[in-house]
């Protein structure tokens, strides 16, 4: 528990730094720690996606999600289990002081424990860790890629600029270890979605961390999801160093005096197994220009979606990796913030 207040501390302490700057938070949407969890539960957290109808907290807290990958229909679901059988630490850098099965959440077999090495979702004193591993797995859809996530949804939906509001910026910051990952399709990254306000449309924007994926050249754009999936645009940005090349970036910019050197986007070109030491900062931030270019980029793609920045709400924000094809990705979230600044 000491080593989580120092952690918090140090996230907060970061955070207030920029305070100092041109810019001050005006509002936090969502900040992590113990109370906004969603304990682990047998059939509640984590949620199965794609097995079937779901239902999500509705107690406004954070919550896993693990999508196309529990596959029911093999026997294939996740089961409680304590670190002291086996932690996912090797892989996510978290080893729960909590040794309790309710630190632990891993895909097993037939209501048997899970193999050692196996998908595990941890959750520890408002810290969590997520390991992926789609080596062997059989996904309930092969046609879409599978992911672990950690989410909070936003009720009611935040709008974070209005007409009379151009200047506010909304960030993320977290105090993250990615840990591990190997393959070829490997992602790890936080995502934003937007819904339009008054009608059935929504995008989502991923603000990337890591990706294996040989094809990526680091280019903001907006993609269509797949039709199987959502069919939703999606739009790409990075995560913001300041020392990074992307300051130009015209999808999000660093948190402006951020008080801890913030970790940029890095795209791993090889297939083989990396591991960090450590959990490191990252941040970004997007204002009403920024947003405003997402809109347009994705307008070109679906003309009907409004270009009002202030038509939109911010629905939910999500942390995790994914993965389409065989791979891993372990990582853990000591910290985090999502929150709106005004200068």
């Amino acid at each position: 528990m000491k080593h989580l207040k120092i952690v918090i501390a140090s996230a907060l302490v970061s955070l207030c730094a920029s305070n100092a700057s041109a810019w001050n938070i005006a509002e936090f949407y969502y900040t992590m720690d113990p109370s906004t969890i969603e304990p682990i539960s047998t059939g509640y957290n984590p949620i199965l996606m794609h097995t079937g109808p779901v239902s999500f907290p509705s107690n406004g807290k954070a919550f896993f999600n693990a999508a196309n990958i529990a596959n029911t229909a093999v026997g294939s679901t996740f089961t409680q289990f304590s670190p002291n059988v086996w932690s996912g630490y090797a892989w996510t850098g978290l080893d729960p002081a909590d040794r309790s099965t309710q630190s632990q959440s891993g895909l097993g077999y037939n209501g048997n424990i899970p193999s050692y090495g196996n998908n595990v979702f941890q959750l520890d004193a408002g810290r969590v860790g997520m390991f992926l591993n789609t080596y062997n797995l059989t996904p309930p859809n092969p046609a879409l890629t599978s992911s672990q996530q950690f989410v909070r949804f936003f009720t009611p939906k935040r709008t974070i600029w209005t007409q009379n509001d151009t200047t506010s910026q909304l960030c993320v910051n977290g105090y993250i270890d990615l840990h591990s990952w190997e393959g070829s399709k490997s992602q790890a990254l936080m995502t934003f979605a937007f819904d339009e306000l008054g009608t059935n449309r929504f995008f989502f924007l991923n603000i990337m961390m890591l990706d294996t994926t040989p094809s990526n050249t680091m280019t903001e754009s907006v993609l269509i999801d797949k039709t199987t999936d959502t069919g939703a645009p999606i739009a790409i940005t990075f995560f913001q160093s300041q020392n990074s090349p992307n300051l130009l970036s015209r999808y999000s910019s660093p948190i402006s005096g951020y008080g801890a050197l913030l970790e940029g986007y890095t795209k791993v070109p090889s297939k083989a197994a990396s591991y960090s030491s450590s959990p490191k900062h990252w941040g970004a931030c997007i204002d009403r220009t920024q947003f405003a270019n997402m809109l347009q980029d994705v307008r070109q793609k679906r003309p009907l979606f409004s270009a009002d920045p202030s038509a939109y709400g911010l629905s939910s924000a999500l942390w995790g990796p994914e993965i389409e094809g065989p791979g891993i990705v372990g990582m853990s979230i000591y910290a985090t913030n999502v929150f709106r600044t005004t200068p």
